[in-house]
């Protein structure tokens, strides 16, 4: 019986069908309105698929929201007692790290990403702070240098977001970098958040080729609770269903973000 059991296994392999289903790789994305404009999570699920792999995304998001106000609601502690994942994404408000809104919050982004990082260790999650970012070059360095040094005391790590976009506005300024009100990700900037999450997920960067996400394309007039949800629900009026990213866009934006990681 056992010869049998060898010999199907050994036809079924030879076929070119696989022993048995990789297991997805399920992240949970923690953030606000950087987050989900132009919905990040689910570009990643895209970027996934195109490249053959496989990614469950959900998130917790809501506009304005900071990492304090996660940790004081618990809405993480709960989404992790209710399901598994195998990486936990987490963005602050853009400028908290950098005390842009005063000693106070920059002190209580801290404090919170080292109790995430406390809770994260006790779930068995790995933890990985997604940056934000800032148009001038001046503002830029000096966050991307806050945002570094709160991963570095938190003892986690950071994927910088602000250097590709320094880049990309003197490469490419042609690009939609941001949304319409001139503040919040746009198509390219999300692209390039979703690239570097890949990259960190699969220790690669994703193959250069169009790239199709069905999914809504969240707004800056986007609204949600903090509640535990998938990238495609929420949808208001007027929100795209889908966008398409050209391949030569794929190519300039995987450019960027391999050379800001080098």
């Amino acid at each position: 019986m056992r010869f049998v059991v060898i010999i199907a296994t050994l036809v079924w392999l030879m076929l070119g069908f696989p022993a048995a289903a990789e297991e997805a790789k399920r992240v949970l994305f923690v953030g606000n309105s950087l987050t989900y404009v132009g919905n990040v999570p689910a570009i990643v699920e895209s970027l996934a698929a195109a490249n053959g792999q496989h990614v469950q995304a959900k998130m917790i998001v809501k506009g304005g929201a900071t990492l304090t106000d996660r940790m004081s609601d618990e809405s993480i502690e709960r989404a992790l007692e209710s399901e598994s994942f195998h990486l936990l994404i987490a963005q602050e408000r853009g400028g908290d790290f950098m005390c842009s809104f005063g000693q106070a919050s920059c002190e209580s982004a801290r404090g919170a990403l080292a109790d995430l990082r406390a809770l994260a260790l006790q779930k068995n999650v790995k933890l990985v702070l997604l940056g934000t970012y800032q148009g001038h070059p001046q503002a830029s360095s000096a966050l991307v240098r806050a945002e570094s040094e709160a991963a570095v005391g938190a003892g986690v790590p950071y994927l910088v977001i602000s250097d590709i976009l320094q880049q990309g506005l003197k490469a490419y300024p042609e690009m939609k970098w941001f949304a319409a009100d001139g503040m919040h990700p746009g198509p390219a900037l999300a692209l390039a958040q979703a690239i570097v999450i890949f990259n960190h997920l699969f220790g690669e960067w994703p193959s250069v080729q169009p790239l199709q996400v069905n999914a809504p394309i969240y707004r800056p007039s986007s609204s949600f609770q903090p509640e535990l949800r998938t990238p495609y629900a929420g949808v208001s009026v007027g929100v795209d269903t889908s966008i398409t990213y050209p391949k030569e866009v794929v190519q300039k934006i995987i450019g960027l973000a391999s050379r800001a990681d080098g």
